[in-house]
């Protein structure tokens, strides 16, 4: 969607409460008005979409006592849980909007801040199995695969529509983010909890990707 500028004629004193509510929510002066507009018209923008996602991402992942949950601007939100492991490390979690009516529409990041060069080493084991499980699982849905960049203690996954989906509401994607970052999240607690089984555990992890897989057709 495009954006042009247009001249308005404004009392001052709207101005100064626009920008006092501006601050408020974390917004622009444009973005909010923008935004009051919209909601006037009945027409809803790419940042309310954004926004119908993350308040479903919130309301979801808010019921998890082990996760917490955080807003990091208009098209980030940010979820943390600590892994049991003996340097007491943290992954974050990161859902990005690029635009929901484009294609990638925006991407998950599963992050570890450690020096530990013995956990990042564990940590790439596990993306590199996540990802290869996620093409055998889901791939085919996608044109040319699951789309994820791997690096030191990352995981970085495009989230692009399945082919057979035309448009992507907020949301459902909502939904299914949350629901990718809790078994995301219970696969890597499984996995650092069983370090020398690892062949087991990713037995356990592809069953409950399977019944991710079916119960979320739209699969990001």
């Amino acid at each position: 969607m495009g954006k042009s500028v247009y001249s308005l004629v404004l009392m001052d004193e709207v101005i100064e409460e626009i920008d006092k509510e501006a601050g408020r929510l974390g917004l622009s002066r444009s973005n909010l008005i923008n935004s009051i507009l919209a909601q006037h018209v009945s027409f809803t923008t790419p940042q309310q979409r954004t926004q119908n996602a993350f308040s479903e991402i919130s309301k979801i992942i808010g019921a998890m006592k082990y996760l917490s949950v955080a807003s990091e601007g208009d098209s980030i939100i940010s979820v943390r849980s600590p892994i049991s492991y003996k340097y007491n490390p943290t992954v974050r979690y990161s859902f990005a909007v690029l635009d929901l009516t484009s294609n990638p529409f925006g991407e998950i990041k599963a992050a570890f801040r450690t020096q530990s060069r013995e956990f990042i080493y564990y940590v790439n084991i596990f993306f590199k199995m996540w990802h290869n499980l996620e093409n055998s699982l889901a791939g085919d849905a996608f044109s040319g695969g699951v789309e994820a960049e791997i690096s030191d203690g990352k995981y970085i996954r495009k989230l692009k529509l399945p082919k057979n989906i035309r448009a992507a509401e907020a949301e459902i994607v909502g939904r299914v983010v949350a629901e990718y970052i809790k078994l995301l999240d219970w696969s890597i607690k499984l996995y650092f909890k069983n370090l020398g089984n690892e062949n087991q555990v990713f037995v356990n992890i592809e069953n409950e990707y399977l019944k991710f897989a079916s119960n979320n057709t739209f699969i990001v």
